[in-house]
C-alpha cells in the first residue's frame, strides 16, 4: 500500500482582510487550498509512472492508497461562539479590548499553536468592518488573548470587526471545528459549554451538555 499520511490543510483564510497582518509563510499555510482529490490523483500519477519503469504495472490493481483528512472533514463544519462580557479602553495607546467569555482553555491551538481563526460578530455578520480591537478572553492569565503576545507575529495585533461592539455582542471565531471539542480543559475552574448540532433543515441538537459546577470535582476524591 501507499501511505499518504495525513494533514490535509484547511483554508482558514477564506476571508483574506486580516491577511496582510501575518507573516508570508503563515498565510501560505493558513490559506493553503489542496483538495484531497488532488493529492490521490498525484499519488495515482506518481504510482503509475514507477509501476512502468519498474515493468510492475501488472502489480496496480494491488495498491491501496491510504489518506487521512484529518480537520479537513471538520475544520468548517464548526464554530465557537463567544460573548462579549466587558470593554476596556486604554487611553495611554486608544485600544479598545473587549473582553471575551472564550479563553484558550477552549481554543487551545490559538494559544500553543498561535493557529489563527478569523473573528467576525455574529449578530452583525453583514456589517462592514473598520474598527480595530484588542480581544482577549476571561483567564487569570496574560496569555490569554487572541494576539501573539511572544510579539513574534504569528497572529494580528487587532481584530478588525463592525464600530461600537458592546458587552452582551455574540462574536464567532470560524472553522474551529477540528480538535475544539477533544482540547478543552477546565482552566481557572471553568465550566466547559455546550455544544449544538445545526442540521440542514435547520433543526437544532444538544450534542454536548453545558458543564455544572458539580462537573469540575466529579472526578475528585473526598
Amino acid at each position: 500500500h501507499i501511505n499518504l499520511g495525513g494533514g490535509i490543510p484547511v483554508n482558514y483564510l477564506r476571508d483574506r482582510s486580516m491577511a496582510d497582518q501575518l507573516p508570508e509563510h503563515e498565510r501560505d499555510m493558513l490559506g493553503a487550498e489542496l483538495e484531497p482529490a488532488d493529492m490521490l490523483a498525484a499519488a495515482l500519477k506518481v504510482a503509475r509512472e514507477s509501476a512502468r519503469e519498474a515493468n510492475a504495472e501488472h502489480l496496480l490493481n494491488r495498491v491501496t492508497i491510504l489518506l487521512e483528512p484529518g480537520r479537513s472533514i471538520i475544520a468548517d463544519a464548526g464554530l465557537v461562539l463567544t460573548t462579549v462580557r466587558n470593554i476596556k479602553r486604554r487611553p495611554e495607546t486608544n485600544d479598545v479590548w473587549l473582553l471575551t467569555d472564550a479563553g484558550y482553555n477552549l481554543l487551545l491551538s490559538m494559544n500553543n499553536y498561535k493557529w489563527y481563526y478569523h473573528l467576525i460578530s455574529a449578530s452583525r455578520a453583514a456589517e462592514i468592518c473598520k474598527t480595530d480591537y484588542k480581544v482577549a478572553g476571561p483567564l487569570c492569565d496574560s496569555g490569554d488573548v487572541y494576539f501573539d503576545i511572544e510579539r513574534e507575529g504569528r497572529l494580528p495585533d487587532y481584530r478588525t470587526l463592525p464600530e461600537n461592539v458592546q458587552p452582551g455582542e455574540v462574536l464567532a471565531l470560524l472553522n474551529s471545528g477540528a480538535y475544539s471539542l477533544a482540547q478543552m480543559f477546565h482552566y481557572n475552574g471553568r465550566p466547559l459549554p455546550a455544544a449544538v448540532m445545526v442540521r440542514e433543515e435547520g433543526h437544532v441538537d444538544l450534542i454536548r451538555r453545558r458543564d455544572t459546577y458539580d462537573d469540575l470535582v466529579t472526578h475528585d476524591v473526598w
